[in-house]
């Protein structure tokens, strides 16, 4: 993600640790210059990993995956991503949602209209 697209107290996917986890954005700041004779300031984000509860420092905005969707998928119960709740029906991950009864009715319902005509 870009710097101008995180903003404070959002809910962002992260890679912390090699996992991709939901991190809320406690305080974004301008930490630096880093050398006697000057150098460049740097955006700092400090965080929350909520799966875990343990505050970390972000140095660079690549470290943020997404922004957090509102919806949780009816299947798993964990939060969707907003690229994938937009894709797919009731806002559920899209292996959840092939696996759901929903899946199956919305199958059926298809062969049913087909057999109509």
């Amino acid at each position: 993600m870009k710097k101008d697209e995180i903003r404070v107290g959002g809910l962002y996917l992260a890679k912390v640790s090699g996992n991709v986890v939901t991190v809320r954005v406690d305080t974004i700041r301008i930490s630096g210059p880093y050398f006697a004779g000057g150098g460049r300031e740097v955006t700092v984000y400090d965080v929350t990993n909520l799966s875990t509860g343990r505050k970390t420092t972000f140095r660079s905005a690549a470290k943020f995956r997404g922004p957090l969707a509102d919806k949780v998928c009816a299947g798993c119960k964990k939060h969707v991503p907003l690229q994938e709740s937009q894709n797919t029906p009731f806002g559920m991950h899209s292996t959840c949602y092939a696996r759901s009864n929903a899946a199956k009715m919305d199958r059926q319902r298809q062969e049913m209209a087909t057999d109509a005509r």
